[in-house]
């Protein structure tokens, strides 16, 4: 099976980090595969792996309907550079499947394209539909791409299929496979007192930690909060470590620094293995108030062993399950989030249970290797009965 996977991310995030960790799974069976992205963060991560990257920028989505007029010369010029690259990789090697999994505009434009050839297309939703796809006019645009131009389309949470569903995209396009990440590279390990003293972090400092793209709806205003009533509260031994970039930064330390947080706040930006980070910590918090899918932040400190206090928010109860694995809030609940994580900074044999707990439930449902599995069932039915199940590389 010969599969193009194209994405015009320009950050990285946890769809991107789905996209890597993907293909490299597939990449490791022999699978052939080609990425295309833009020039930025993931091409330069991705150029770390043996994967072959394609360059190829589909401008950014702005505007209300983030650059849905295909009338538009931008977008009549992007279509055109992408029916180029498949006829040229189909002249190369011809293609059993094309993937997308990003914004509407760059599925839109794919899919068009690739249909224009023959080529069945796979979508990912990673989260739930922004609510402007959900009205009219845009509302239909998408029923009729995703209708007719999709082959299938892979929801990564149980939520998101039923947001798929109440607009009436055909139930049999759709096929659930919650995410999932490597065994292999997130295992509970006891802290290392020397990437704590390098993070400026004291032996006898508690970690709460969370990674994401920094934006606002991610919450983190929240949990800045909360760290700063706990603090008042008597619990000064607190630190707060952030992993992620996003353009709501500067406003999450300028909230520290008014809080008088600045020394209990280690923003450590992008990292691209956060495994060695969250065994640093003691317990994970994940407040957001986005339209969350099935969040990989949450599985990865599920898989390293540690409690969860996050928002009720999508499918992160897929996940989370409420006084066993952590504790879930209502989204933007600062009372409730506070408190949650009040209760299990205070009881070190209840995140230690919770923490334990969470592990198996990972081990249980949310691996890379059922979600790789799931996934070539689901790209071998939209290629049809004539495409090789695997294509070995030369």
């Amino acid at each position: 099976m010969r599969v193009l996977f194209v994405t015009n991310a320009r950050e990285i995030g946890g769809a991107e980090i789905y996209l890597q960790g993907l293909t490299r799974a597939l990449w490791r069976r022999g699978i052939y595969l080609r990425v295309v992205c833009p020039p930025g963060p993931l091409a330069r991560s991705l150029a770390h792996d043996p994967i072959p990257v394609v360059p190829l920028d589909l401008g950014t989505p702005a505007g209300r309907y983030r650059g849905l007029n295909l009338l538009h010369p931008g977008n009549l010029a992007h279509l055109r550079s992408v029916r180029r690259l498949l006829q040229q990789l189909q002249t190369e090697a011809p293609l059993d499947l094309v993937h997308v999994q990003q914004d509407f505009k760059e599925k839109l434009l794919v899919s068009l394209a690739a249909r224009q050839q023959g080529i069945p297309v796979i979508w990912t939703e990673h989260g739930q539909l922004l609510p402007w796809l959900t009205r009219p006019p845009c509302r239909y645009l998408y029923q009729w791409a995703a209708n007719h131009l999709a082959s299938r389309i892979i929801a990564v949470s149980e939520t998101v299929r039923r947001s798929l569903l109440q607009i009436n995209i055909r139930p049999d396009l759709i096929r659930c496979v919650r995410n999932g990440i490597p065994a292999n590279e997130f295992q509970p390990q006891p802290p290392d007192p020397k990437r704590r003293a390098m993070l400026g972090i004291a032996p006898d400092r508690l970690v709460l930690t969370t990674t994401c793209r920094l934006r606002r709806s991610k919450g983190l205003q929240y949990a800045l909060q909360s760290l700063a009533d706990l603090r008042a509260s008597g619990f000064d031994r607190l630190v707060y470590l952030i992993l992620g970039e996003g353009k709501h930064r500067l406003a999450l330390e300028a909230q520290a620094a008014r809080l008088g947080l600045t020394s209990s706040v280690i923003f450590a930006g992008f990292q691209p293995c956060v495994a060695p980070y969250l065994a640093q910590s003691d317990l994970f918090v994940y407040p957001s108030v986005d339209r969350e899918g099935l969040p990989l932040g949450v599985l990865e400190a599920m898989a390293m062993g540690l409690p969860v206090v996050a928002t009720a928010a999508g499918d992160t109860a897929e996940a989370v399950q409420d006084g066993v694995t952590g504790y879930l809030v209502p989204p933007g609940d600062q009372r409730a989030l506070t408190a949650a994580l009040q209760k299990l900074v205070a009881d070190p044999v209840r995140r230690a249970a919770f923490g334990a707990a969470g592990r198996d439930r990972y081990l249980q449902r949310f691996t890379l290797d059922r979600m790789v599995a799931e996934t070539l069932a689901v790209f071998a039915e939209a290629a049809g009965p004539t495409a090789p199940k695997e294509s070995l590389r030369a």
